[in-house]
């Protein structure tokens, strides 16, 4: 799943085509601006009564840099369609659109025998500030910045370089020359034209930001549904390192509604279905109190696992407190629903470590993180013994030992051969005390 059939992640994948895109949208608008721009000089050249030579030369240039603009389009959307786009390509446009530019004033300021300071006066200096504008569609920072930079430098080359203050003759015609009425209207066109392109660049981040509004809001949702090892980062590289899997020494925890199945029956399942959401509420209260995680649901039954990121000595005595205090929770939660006429509620607890895998399991169709091992099959037999022995808790002497708690305030149920295990194990219980179920706290340093 961190590998696309490329063998690109999705992002990458995600990113190429959010070039692609915007390298094709941004052809599409060299050649509506070529087209516009190439009618604006047909119709400025008509109505014009009187041209020099240097009016047709200019004009000639002018066409020269529509046409080139076009087929700098049409190159890009043809790769984009044919698949052909390749990262550097990106560059070659960006520097290409700077060069036609940067070029088209030179040249005209060279036309009219004008210095290239004042080639900012013309008409084509707002085409620059199109081209420019035009550049927003990418998603690259980098190039933006070099293309910034290389028209910025383009620029202050050709108009500050200049060793006389002066303007003269030449120089003045051309300033003149470029605020008759067809440079204006051309201006005017272009600006039209960059506002245009403005409204797609913003249309398009909004559309952006509502996906990514969107997608978030649906990642919310899933979030629930997901193991907390997937919640925080579900990236390629996160889970391809989920994906290796890895050996720890971690406290497991079952936990189960003594005779859920009848009382299911006997409530109906409007009634079941909120009773194990105040029982999955109350759960997961007190596991994200003493520092565990909840590795999955299955019906009334919860499994637990304590010290996937810490010591085992720790870990083992969060889930000993964490037992305790789920015992205590469950008879006061019982008790309210015995005053309020509903069914009492009693829970089974099974407290064991050891080694584990853990890992996430799975494809791009389903995955889920877990852990596998003897020490959970040997946890879901110990809960069996605490339900035939009428405890609410049973915690083997693993577990005493890890957190160096001394179970003398715990009954000894002596060592009991589990199936599947060579030696037998010690284990120690909790019954129910009180007219409430009470557990009192059992816990004793070995000093």
């Amino acid at each position: 799943m961190s590998k696309s059939l490329h063998g690109k992640s999705y992002a990458d994948l995600a990113m190429s085509r959010a070039d692609a895109e915007a390298e094709k949208l941004i052809g599409i608008v060299r050649i509506a601006t070529s087209i516009i721009l190439g009618l604006s000089i047909i119709v400025m050249a008509q109505s014009a009564s009187e041209r020099s030579a240097a009016d047709h030369a200019s004009a000639v240039l002018a066409a020269a840099v529509v046409f080139t603009y076009f087929l700098l389009g049409l190159a890009s959307i043809t790769v984009v369609r044919a698949r052909r786009l390749k990262p550097w390509m990106s560059w070659a446009f960006g520097i290409a659109d700077v060069a036609l530019v940067l070029a088209n004033l030179h040249i005209a300021a060279l036309l009219r025998d004008a210095d290239s300071s004042v080639m900012l006066s013309a008409p084509a200096s707002f085409f620059a500030v199109l081209v420019f504008v035009s550049q927003l569609l990418r998603f690259r920072p980098n190039l933006q910045i070099f293309l910034t930079v290389l028209l910025v430098a383009g620029l202050g080359l050709a108009t500050l370089a200049r060793i006389s203050p002066s303007l003269d003759a030449s120089d003045l015609e051309f300033l003149a020359d470029n605020f008759e009425l067809p440079p204006n209207i051309a201006r005017l066109v272009i600006i039209a034209m960059i506002g245009s392109i403005c409204i797609l660049a913003v249309w398009r981040a909004r559309n952006l930001v509502w996906d990514i509004s969107r997608q978030s809001e649906v990642n919310r949702n899933i979030t629930p549904f997901l193991p907390q090892e997937l919640r925080s980062d579900l990236s390629d590289a996160r889970l391809a390192y989920l994906k290796k899997g890895r050996s720890a020494e971690v406290v497991v925890m079952f936990v189960d509604i003594r005779g859920f199945t009848a009382l299911a029956e006997h409530i109906g399942p409007e009634e079941t279905t909120r009773l194990l959401t105040g029982f999955r509420e109350l759960v997961v209260n007190l596991v994200q109190l003493h520092e565990g995680r909840i590795d999955k649901f299955v019906g009334d039954g919860v499994l637990i696992v304590f010290g996937l990121d810490g010591s085992l000595d720790q870990a083992a005595r969060n889930a000993i407190s964490a037992a305790e205090g789920l015992g205590r929770a469950i008879a006061s939660w019982s008790r309210e629903r015995a005053e309020k006429k509903q069914q009492a509620v009693d829970v089974v607890i099974a407290v064991h470590a050891g080694r584990a895998i853990v890992g996430a399991i799975g494809d791009e169709h389903h995955l889920e993180f877990g852990i596998f091992g003897s020490v959970v099959n040997e946890a879901s037999r110990i809960e069996g013994i605490a339900k035939s022995l009428e405890m609410q808790i049973v915690v083997s002497d693993a577990v005493f030992l890890a957190a160096s708690i001394n179970p003398k305030n715990w009954q000894d149920l002596g060592s009991r051969q589990l199936r599947g295990r060579t030696a037998p194990l010690r284990l120690f219980g909790s019954t129910r005390k009180g007219p409430i179920g009470e557990v009192s706290s059992s816990i004793s340093e070995i000093s």
